[in-house]
């Protein structure tokens, strides 16, 4: 059964909604065009707004609902709507709309259990691991997030580092202890501006969390390294400079150890082009977001 990857459409140019009705019918999604004031009544699995507000945007959220931009927004109206925690952006519209990603990607995915503290961040992460066929579990408290990976045997795991104050030290060594019993990976975030960072880092953080990164930073490496199959050969069409992680797994597509790589990234990336197509379309989808966290 196709697990969607939107509850919500706002589309940019009333013109294309025809086109847009028509095409997710065709894919037996049950869809309705509605208005800001009736959604509420709706029963369709899809709801498509042509006007919309960022209040709509917040009610929507808070009834958990996951929103797509359709095609291309004005800068501040589509920013607006990313700090509010809108993740999901086509901004080709109708003019690719075969290629356009409805569902959540069918992979084996792992479970990743986050801790930051920060809400905006945690909920565009959720997004993200959601589309690419994960399991996201985000916990505001460092004790239920020990509990969770305790009790989860998580694959995945982030942390930020920043949130703990005073009770780093603390919270490295039961780290620590985790870790001698669990196989868990974990990508840590940091603030490499901060002060005191060279006593932090002498806590041994980078004994849990080898890879350190800014938030934005981490969105990038990770919308660049899932569903990467490292077998396959790059077809070199064109390429740009990026930076993604390479996972090695063991049995049952369990990763065991990760490795950073500035490489390029090539636009056909695998031997199979069909694949290469897909996951570049999640990508395209998800692309605004290391821009929601690039400090200015």
């Amino acid at each position: 059964m196709m697990l969607p990857l939107f509850d919500v459409i706002f589309v940019s140019d009333s013109r294309e909604i025809s086109i847009l009705l028509t095409y997710l019918e065709f894919r037996r999604i049950s869809v309705s065009h509605t208005k800001e004031k009736f959604w509420k009544e709706e029963k369709a699995d899809v709801l498509i707004f042509s006007k919309f507000s960022i209040q709509l945007v917040e009610e929507l959220m808070d009834f958990q609902k996951s929103i797509l931009l359709f095609g291309k927004f004005e800068s501040g109206l589509l920013y607006s709507m990313l700090e509010k925690g809108v993740s999901l952006v086509w901004e080709t519209g109708a003019n690719a709309l075969f290629s356009f990603p409805l569902e959540i990607r069918e992979e084996p995915g792992w479970s990743w259990v986050i801790f930051t503290q920060d809400r905006l961040f945690d909920l565009h992460l959720q997004h993200l691991l959601r589309a690419f066929g994960h399991q996201c579990y985000i916990e505001t408290d460092f004790n239920l997030f020990m509990e969770r990976l305790n009790s989860l045997s998580a694959e995945m795991a982030i942390i930020d580092w920043d949130v703990l104050g005073e009770e780093l030290q603390d919270s490295v060594q039961r780290l620590k202890s985790y870790k001698e019993r669990k196989q868990t990976m974990v990508f840590g975030i940091k603030d490499f501006e901060k002060t005191n960072l060279y006593r932090e880092l002498s806590y041994g953080i980078q004994s849990i969390s080898p890879l350190l990164f800014s938030k934005s930073e981490l969105i990038s490496v990770l919308l660049h390294s899932l569903n990467i199959n490292n077998d396959q050969k790059s077809i070199p069409i064109a390429s740009k400079r990026i930076q993604r992680v390479q996972f090695e797994l063991q049995e049952k597509n369990k990763p065991i150890r990760m490795n950073l790589n500035e490489e390029s990234f090539a636009i056909a990336e695998f031997q199979d082009l069909k694949e290469s197509w897909e996951v570049d379309s999640y990508r395209e989808l998800l692309k605004f977001l290391p821009l929601v966290f690039i400090k200015h």
